[in-house]
């Protein structure tokens, strides 16, 4: 039954991919705080699997790929949070600008329900990936891979949280380079 969940889900996202739709762009903030995001293939405008706009069903883009885009700036590093929320069992394959940045964990179970995107993070029977992330420019995407449900439609949420790279020891550095100055103009003394 798994495997025709599967096929299912590559079929859609086969034909989704097919078919031109709009897309909705969210600057994502570093803030830690999580960006809902939603699967339905019925309400989709590509009919597919992907992550969707679903916040107003008046506007345009309703139903359109979602992209979560973002710049880590140079001198600090990133963690990208992924999970998913509702009913378990869900499971994302992740992409940064059209490539493969990896998948969330399996999911064993849909016996839980929850949206407490914090509390499904440290759930195992909800899937979850934590990406770690450099400098750069990233336009993050999402798709359903698997789930447990007999319909496609699902949620879950993104969240980002960026520090800056420690610098090396460069106080050990000043005072050897001091010491090395000191020693050099007693001996001229």
């Amino acid at each position: 039954m798994k495997q025709l969940k599967y096929f299912t889900l590559a079929l859609s996202l086969g034909l989704g991919l097919i078919a031109q739709a709009q897309a909705t762009t969210v600057s994502l903030a570093a803030d830690g705080q999580w960006n809902e995001f939603n699967v339905d293939d019925m309400s989709s405008t590509s009919q597919g699997v992907e992550w969707i706009d679903m916040n107003d069903s008046n506007s345009p883009n309703f139903g359109s790929v979602l992209t979560y885009q973002f710049t880590v700036a140079t001198g600090f590093k990133a963690l990208l949070s992924v999970v998913d929320a509702g009913q378990a069992g869900d499971h994302f394959k992740i992409f940064n600008n059209g490539q493969s940045l990896g998948l969330t964990s399996d999911s064993s179970t849909n016996t839980d329900y929850s949206n407490n995107f914090d509390s499904n993070l440290t759930n195992t029977n909800f899937s979850s990936g934590v990406f770690a992330l450099t400098d750069g420019t990233y336009n993050i995407t999402g798709i359903l891979l698997s789930t447990f449900q007999p319909f496609n439609a699902t949620n879950g949420a993104v969240k980002l949280e960026v520090t800056a790279v420690p610098l090396p020891d460069t106080f050990g550095l000043f005072l050897g380079s001091l010491s090395l100055f000191a020693l050099a103009r007693r001996r001229r003394a």
